[in-house]
């Protein structure tokens, strides 16, 4: 089912003011899990389009990462290869849950494929992932609300760190730290679409967009020579 994500980003001085908004806002949001570090491993192809996709503003977009939660490294023992498509703000998101993952500091590009070699993945989705490599590797810390309706879901992302993938370094990260900034994301079904502004009208501050990913990249990689020229 196609899924609404709208976002804003927030100063951290902002933290204390946007819990006490949460918990008083008139759709009654709730905790509904512990927080949890999500770790991600994002692809693109060598001319890097889907980064260009969406720093052009292209309504059709597309993300490729592997995605798993706790530790940074070790043995992943649920890593999940997800496809997502978005339209807009319209994104639709396709998983296939991949075997063990042993990743380690250096060489993560031949740890992440030999797993996806031993994933069975379907055909289309192998091809696919031979036009794409490793570019970027990112974690932050997640907390999680639910409306008292269920309808809608609120994410807040903060400490948030990004390595960069180079190809054939060794050793694998150039690293960045980004814990000025809390991102805040609203995600819900299309068939509740008509009940956002209800939702929205009292956020403090417009939701629009933001990529981590787009982050990530401008972070480590603008001047370098990994990224072509558009």
């Amino acid at each position: 089912m196609a899924r609404y994500e709208r976002k804003l980003i927030l100063p951290r001085s902002a933290r204390s003011e946007l819990n006490s908004f949460i918990r008083l806002h008139p759709a009654r949001f709730s905790s509904i899990y512990r927080p949890r570090h999500i770790n991600n491993i994002y692809f693109d192809t060598p001319l890097f389009r889907n980064f260009f996709d969406s720093t052009e503003g292209f309504s059709q977009r597309s993300k490729v990462r592997i995605r798993w939660y706790g530790d940074l490294f070790g043995e992943i023992a649920q890593p999940k290869l997800e496809l997502k498509g978005k339209s807009g703000v319209v994104g639709i998101k396709n998983n296939y849950v991949l075997p063990v993952l042993e990743l380690h500091e250096k060489h993560v590009e031949i740890h992440v494929a030999d797993c996806l070699k031993d994933a069975g993945l379907p055909d289309e989705v192998l091809q696919l992932m031979t036009t794409m490599q490793p570019v970027l590797m990112n974690r932050y810390l997640r907390e999680y609300w639910r409306s008292a309706d269920g309808n809608y879901r609120l994410t807040v992302d903060s400490e948030l760190h990004f390595f960069a993938l180079k190809r054939f370094s060794g050793i694998a990260f150039q690293t960045r730290r980004d814990h000025r900034k809390v991102i805040v994301e609203m995600k819900y079904d299309s068939e509740f679409d008509s009940g956002a502004p209800d939702i929205t009208q009292h956020f403090p501050v417009r939701l629009g967009k933001c990529s981590k990913y787009v982050m990530g990249i401008e972070r480590l990689y603008r001047g370098y020579a990994e990224i072509p020229p558009d």
